[in-house]
Order: structure tokens, then C-alpha cells, then sequence
């Protein structure tokens, strides 16, 4: 009996080192980075900002989902993230839908070099669903001479648009008087409001000439 006992025991061991071993390569890769930084001074007083979450997949690949997020004192529509790069020597294995991937290094408008690029001109994703990027094995990332990791283009309506980053701008930000005057589709209820009140000033100015002929 003592037999099959070590054999359980040896088995039960493996399968906990098993499971320990993936527990310990997934919560490696699980974090996230806020890209917080603008190039353009509007956009930094908007709040909005990038988040870009690292994990793993089943097979030890690295993961890259990307999402755009409003902030406080949002008043801007955002369109779409065109373009992204970050710095690792870990180039994409897969490539979401109308992106491409693997362009090379790229100068990111004063947030400096990153070793990979990617690009989709006039692209839409990454607002109201996020973006997401599998680099081969287990990649590492490092600051650039900005101390960025990762930067990204976002397109705004009105022609506004902007890099953002984890790492500071070159020489700050600039003014961009197309993104002071972006403006934001109304809500429904908003224009429900607007309406109701349009009504209610028609009403009383019918009453109010009525008054007055009767007089």
C-alpha cells in the first residue's frame, strides 16, 4: 500500500508546482501603465489619458491591450488611437485588424525613440473597445531617453490630435486652438431638456398674447 501512497504524493506534488508555475507567470506579467502625458496643453487639462494593461496568454505570450479613457474635464470626441509604439525587443506576433505592426523604430513628437512602431492611419479603435497587441514569449520593456515605455497618437474631432505618454515631452506642450474648440455630441437627454424648455417658452408666449388681445 505504501507504494501506491508516494505515487499519489509525487503526483499531488507535480501538480502543485504545476499550478504555482503558472500562477506565478501569469501575476509576473499582470500590470498596467497610464499614459498621462500630452504633447498638446489642452489635452492635458482634459484629463484624458491611455491605459495599457501587460499580461500573458496560454502559451507565455505577451499581451498589450490598449484603451483610450476620458478624464475629469473631458470635452473633447474622441475618434481613434492611429498609432502606437513602445520599447521592448519583443516584436508582435499578432496583429489586430487594420493595424500594421513591426515597422521599426520610430521618433514619437518629442517623446522619443521607441524600438517598435505601429500604425492605422485613420484608424477608429481603441475608444469604445480597446486594442490588443501579442508580442512573442515573455517581453521586457525599457525607458527611452524620456523615461517612456510606450506613447500613442489619438485622434479628436475638430482636427485636434495629440501624442500621449508615460514619459515627458520634449519642451513640453503646445497649444492647439482645434483642440479648445473640439466639441462633444449631446446627450439624448440633454437635447430632451433643450427641447422640453423650447416647448415651455412657445407655450407661455401664446399666453401671454392671448392676454394682451383680450385686453
Amino acid at each position: 500500500m505504501k507504494a501506491p501512497m508516494r505515487g499519489q504524493k509525487r503526483s499531488l506534488k507535480m501538480s502543485v508546482a504545476f499550478l504555482f508555475g503558472i500562477f506565478f507567470l501569469f501575476s509576473s506579467y499582470a500590470y498596467a501603465v497610464s499614459l498621462t502625458s500630452w504633447n498638446v496643453t489642452e489635452l492635458n487639462s482634459s484629463g484624458d489619458y491611455i491605459n495599457v494593461s501587460i499580461g500573458a496568454d496560454a502559451q507565455g505570450n505577451t499581451t498589450l491591450t490598449i484603451q483610450w479613457l476620458p478624464g475629469a474635464a473631458n470635452s473633447l470626441t474622441a475618434i481613434g488611437i492611429d498609432m502606437f509604439g513602445f520599447n521592448s525587443a519583443t516584436s508582435v506576433l499578432t496583429c489586430p485588424t487594420g493595424w500594421s505592426c513591426n515597422k521599426g523604430t520610430q521618433n514619437m513628437s518629442g517623446f522619443g525613440t521607441f524600438a517598435q512602431f505601429e500604425k492605422d492611419p485613420g484608424g477608429t479603435q481603441g475608444i469604445s473597445s480597446s486594442i490588443v497587441f501579442v508580442l512573442s514569449g515573455a517581453a521586457a520593456f525599457t525607458s527611452n531617453s524620456q523615461g517612456a515605455q510606450f506613447a500613442a497618437h489619438v485622434r479628436y474631432g475638430n482636427d485636434c490630435s495629440g501624442f500621449v505618454s508615460d514619459g515627458t515631452a520634449s519642451g513640453g506642450s503646445t497649444s492647439n486652438a482645434d483642440c479648445a474648440g473640439a466639441s462633444q455630441v449631446p446627450e439624448p437627454s440633454t437635447l430632451l431638456l433643450l427641447g422640453g424648455g423650447l416647448f415651455g417658452l412657445g407655450v407661455l408666449k401664446k399666453m401671454f398674447s392671448g392676454r394682451k388681445k383680450a385686453a
